[in-house]
């Protein structure tokens, strides 16, 4: 009889609870959408312009689990009454997992998931629907390639303060060439919250995500395309 291959305890805790987290998720119809960078890549200043421009719309909540947890769910409580903050360097599944058991995710559209890029060992899956890199101009080729295997996971890359190239200092190419090198598939949105660049695309692709979801659940759901398809 083969060996079964060694799966440290950890993961096995953090594959349950993301587990757990995506049964929960479902089960309520909420797109969740996990966004990973570096420090002061602009995540949060990201969410604060994206939740203004998709409130109308969508009925959002934020979980935010980094080291200055509390003070940027303070200042995205100005645009969002569902958030909360979780302190600590990065997020497993089990603090998602505690937090969710907290949280009011009545009628909740998309979930927003702010963490850190953390080098591994922390885990990638959460138990989200997506996972978006985002980085800034100012990290550097280096800086994002050292992140490269949570870059190689991303359903879409992220390249904020695009309103930094005016500094003429900064290799836009490098760092693009650098993601890329990691990621091929996903599609790559360049922003600057300054300006507003790109975010008529960023929020695009939430909203098709989110509508596509919605069109799935409802094909699923309805009778006759279940029998039409699987008896």
């Amino acid at each position: 009889m083969l060996a079964q291959p060694y799966i440290p305890l950890a993961e096995r805790i953090n594959h349950g609870a993301s587990v757990l987290n995506h049964e929960t998720l479902d089960d309520r119809h909420i797109h969740s959408i996990c966004l990973y960078g570096t420090p002061r890549s602009g995540k949060t200043t990201l969410l604060e312009r994206t939740i203004r421009r998709l409130s109308s719309q969508l009925r959002i909540g934020v979980i935010v689990g980094n080291i200055w947890a509390d003070r940027d769910a303070e200042r995205l409580r100005r645009v969002c009454d569902r958030v909360r903050g979780i302190e600590n360097v990065d997020l497993d599944a089990e603090l998602l997992r505690e937090a969710l058991t907290e949280f009011d995710l009545t009628g909740v559209d998309v979930l927003f998931i702010e963490r850190n890029a953390a080098v591994p060992p922390y885990p990638l899956d959460l138990g989200q629907s997506a996972s978006v890199a985002v980085f800034s101009l100012t990290d550097g080729a280096q800086r994002v390639q050292s992140h490269a295997e949570r870059i190689a996971c991303a359903d879409l890359l992220l390249l904020t303060k695009g309103d930094l190239l005016v500094q003429g200092a900064l290799d836009r190419a490098a760092i693009v060439a650098t993601l890329r090198s990691s990621n091929t598939v996903a599609p790559l949105i360049e922003t600057s919250a300054a300006r507003g660049a790109g975010f008529d695309r960023w929020c695009q692709w939430i909203l098709d995500r989110v509508h596509s979801r919605r069109a799935s659940e409802h094909l699923s759901a309805d009778p006759v395309y279940h029998n039409y398809y699987f008896g």
